[in-house]
């Protein structure tokens, strides 16, 4: 007898999708009781002189909220510096009148200037705190521990957030870097209203923060993370920074030269307040996504892999379902029938353990508003699977991003020019 090789490769792709939605729902799990664990005795000693960098560029959604969490840190010891591109920037006025209500808080406003064709804003942003922290003390890496620790200016840090990012580096021959994540929270419009691009935002989000507790996630995230000075110094963190336009893919990449461990703190994920358009999201998701080919290529095709046979197996399964009453194949429809039910209690499972997490790690005010987005991800996760991946695959072409009004094209890692007029010296 003939196999039917077209009824095999259906029911393949069916079980590959169930293992899928079961891996899934294991691994939010996985995510949710690791918020259970204690402190660590030894993390909790380990107390360095810190220095927070956070790069700002115009002022962000809850801007004062932002700023106050990052000054109402509960850690002895430990200074912020901010840096913006010109005094021009709102941010550099807001900065200044702001940081001067926490006089108990060291804190310096550092005006960079306009990165050269070659390298990010950001990066050039962070090289610049980097170096007027050199020149105020005559040498960058100090002889005694010092902890740098890595901000966004949209993010809303909880008062234990440095300390729990410290902390793990006291393990210095295992932990190059220790890292959080963000958790993208739709902020309401101007209406009151949230808007559905943000609504999407944040359940895609979310299903990176989820996956992260993977112990083979190793991957840093620059809105917050953390080094000793001297693990910086070996590493040659300045040098993967040149040309650059991802902070946190040259730390990544940084760590894994130093054959070391990126440490994943959930505890350290924050909240990214955002107010996304459907259009905004677009231009969101083609520029992450884009840098992630540009870095980790391998990692992008496999995530367009799976979201794509992800969305094959949906409309293939509910096409046999649909289809019976013609075709009359009735073990193909059962096994199809099989699978929907099983992918649909395993992400019932999986939305679940999120609404958790989030009650966990940020409380009744921001589960309120991420209402909205755990509803979607619970009830609407195949169409915004389905766009996703429309999004993966327009990032699969060209090499052209927007990020903060600047266009950028990326050749590689290092390799990177800035679209439009030259730069002008602030």
């Amino acid at each position: 007898m003939t196999p039917n090789w077209p009824h095999i490769a259906l029911v393949t792709l069916w079980v590959l999708w169930v293992v899928q939605a079961v891996l899934c729902a294991i691994q939010a799990g996985k995510f949710g009781r690791h918020l259970r664990r204690g402190d660590r005795a030894g993390f909790a000693e380990f107390r360095p002189p810190a220095v927070v960098f956070v790069p700002f560029k115009g002022l962000d959604h809850d801007a004062v909220a932002n700023l106050h969490g990052l000054l109402q840190q509960d850690y002895p010891g430990f200074r912020c510096v901010f840096i913006v591109e010109s005094e021009d920037d709102p941010a550099f006025t807001f900065l200044t009148e702001e940081t001067a209500k926490y006089p108990a808080v060291q804190t310096d406003v550092v005006v960079a200037g306009v990165a050269n064709h070659h390298t990010g804003q950001k990066v050039h942003n962070l090289l610049g705190g980097l170096r007027f922290l050199g020149e105020q003390r005559e040498g960058l890496y100090p002889e005694a521990d010092e902890a740098w620790v890595f901000a966004d200016s949209d993010a809303v840090p909880n008062p234990q957030w440095l300390g729990n990012l410290v902390g793990p580096l006291a393990q210095r021959e295992r932990n190059a870097v220790t890292t959080g994540y963000r958790w993208l929270v739709p902020a309401r419009g101007p209406r009151g209203r949230f808007k559905l691009g943000g609504q999407i935002a944040s359940v895609i989000n979310a299903g990176v923060a989820t996956f992260a507790a993977n112990d083979r996630f190793d991957f840093a995230w620059g809105g917050s993370m953390a080094m000793l000075a001297d693990t910086a110094e070996r590493g040659g963190l300045i040098d993967l920074w040149l040309g650059a336009l991802s902070d946190d893919y040259q730390v990544t990449r940084m760590a894994r030269q130093l054959k070391q461990r990126i440490y994943f703190l959930p505890e350290c994920i924050v909240e990214s307040p955002m107010d996304m358009t459907l259009s905004d999201l677009a231009e969101f998701a083609r520029r992450q996504y884009v840098i992630t080919r540009t870095h980790e290529p391998w990692f992008f095709w496999r995530g367009l892999g799976v979201v794509a046979m992800y969305v094959a197996a949906v409309v293939s399964a509910w096409g046999a379902l649909l289809s019976l009453p013609w075709t009359r194949h009735w073990a193909l429809g059962a096994l199809a029938g099989v699978a929907v039910v099983i992918v649909f209690v395993c992400n019932q499972v999986r939305s679940g353990w999120r609404r958790y997490a989030v009650q966990e790690l940020f409380g009744s005010g921001t589960f309120e508003r991420l209402a909205p987005a755990l509803r979607l991800d619970r009830w609407a996760i195949t169409a915004i699977m389905a766009l996703n991946l429309g999004m993966l695959a327009s990032a699969a072409f060209g090499r052209h991003i927007t990020w903060r009004g600047k266009r950028y094209e990326l050749r590689g890692p290092q390799n990177i020019r800035r679209l439009g007029p030259p730069a002008v010296a602030s």
